[in-house]
């Protein structure tokens, strides 16, 4: 029930944001799709040791999808509700199927008004684990961050470098029993965006 009414109330509190600027400030909106990779050692070790009697690849990081409405407040300033999707398959002896979706909220400072123009970028949100592993269950652990320094580079096309932090309570099946601990599933991410 605690899963179910969190990822109700989530994209809610997204949504409400969302209205709330477009009635106070009058701003033009974008939209970005952006697509990426992102490292996380906390995940490999998770995946090394659910699975170090089994040959299998693929659990290095997260491939990552990210959709973001953007209100431009002016040259500088924008805000945003966002959706991050990070998933990864592993294959081998056995095959899995993890994903993250984090719901969010993030605002932009662009350096310059030029079309091209570097940018900084903070964001907060809440993520959203599933796993169909028989090693270990998932659940949110609190509040994801996340952290980047980008580019525009035209009108449309920006690059970004940064860090999300994703809190994730981890139930780990052993032969010893079941052990229960919060890791960061998060990672240094390199994602490639278009706007429209």
């Amino acid at each position: 029930m605690k899963r179910k009414l969190t990822s109700i109330l989530a994209p809610a509190i997204v949504a409400i944001t969302l209205l709330s600027g477009v009635k106070t400030t009058g701003a033009d909106f974008e939209f970005n799709l952006g697509g990426g990779f992102l490292v996380s050692p906390d995940y490999k070790d998770l995946i090394d040791e659910a699975y170090d009697d089994y040959d299998i690849w693929g659990g290095y990081g997260w491939l990552d999808l990210t959709a973001t409405g953007s209100f431009i407040v002016n040259e500088h300033f924008s805000y945003a509700g966002y959706v991050d999707w990070m998933f990864n398959f592993g294959a081998g002896d056995v095959s899995f199927f993890n994903s993250v979706v984090i719901p969010g909220v993030s605002t932009r400072y662009r350096f310059s008004e030029n079309p091209s123009s570097g940018f900084l970028e903070a964001g907060i949100g809440y993520p959203i684990p599933s796993t169909d592993s028989d090693r270990y269950d998932l659940d949110s652990d609190g509040v994801s961050f996340k952290g980047e320094l980008g580019y525009e580079f035209s009108e449309n096309w920006e690059l970004s470098l940064g860090y999300r932090y994703v809190p994730i309570e981890v139930e780990l099946y052993t032969w010893g029993g079941t052990e229960r601990r919060s890791v960061d599933l998060g990672g240094i991410f390199l994602e490639l965006g278009y706007g429209f």
